[in-house]
């Protein structure tokens, strides 16, 4: 009788955490094609690049969002980082019909302090915050938040912090 009560306890843990893990962390597919770009890190740097294959947008900056550990705080940002994101704006103000999923990474090791469901969530809310700020308007942005702990980072600062997809309507 013993092995039985082991057997299906193990069988009810086994299951049980199965469908919790499908209920509360469900895979996420977007409803319409997006052009990927990325503002984050490429291969060998932590460079922004945003790229919309089908709206004809490319740019790129040295510089990046960054972000101190644990914080959705967007950090100060450089001159040439600042043309990057003019080029944007100028982008989406005259292509108003593409839009902007902002998508705000964040390592497993970082404290999440603020009152959103994750630390990167809450640093897409923040990116989108500054861009509308720039005169982005915020119906052409969508925040979503993703666990990544291959982001260009050093001892106390996340260096690529979100990464972004286009699209012609929004993907939330």
């Amino acid at each position: 009788m013993r092995i039985v009560i082991i057997v299906l306890t193990l069988l009810w843990f086994f299951f049980g955490a199965k469908i919790a893990s499908n209920k509360f962390c469900p895979e996420t597919s977007a409803a319409t094609e997006t052009s990927t770009g990325a503002i984050g890190a490429t291969d060998s740097d932590c460079s922004l690049i945003l790229k919309d294959k089908d709206g004809g947008l490319e740019i790129s900056s040295a510089e990046n969002f960054q972000f101190l550990k644990s914080s959705a705080d967007v950090m100060g940002t450089t001159s040439e980082m600042a043309e990057t994101l003019g080029a944007l704006t100028t982008y989406l103000n005259t292509n108003s019909n593409r839009f902007m999923e902002i998508t705000g990474l964040y390592m497993e090791a970082e404290e999440n302090i603020t009152d959103k469901d994750n630390l990167g969530k809450a640093r897409a809310i923040s990116v989108k915050s500054y861009l509308m700020s720039k005169g982005i308007d915020g119906k052409q942005l969508t925040t979503n938040g993703m666990l990544d702990n291959n982001i260009c980072a050093s001892d106390d600062k996340i260096l690529s912090g979100v990464k972004v997809a286009f699209s012609e309507i929004p993907s939330n």
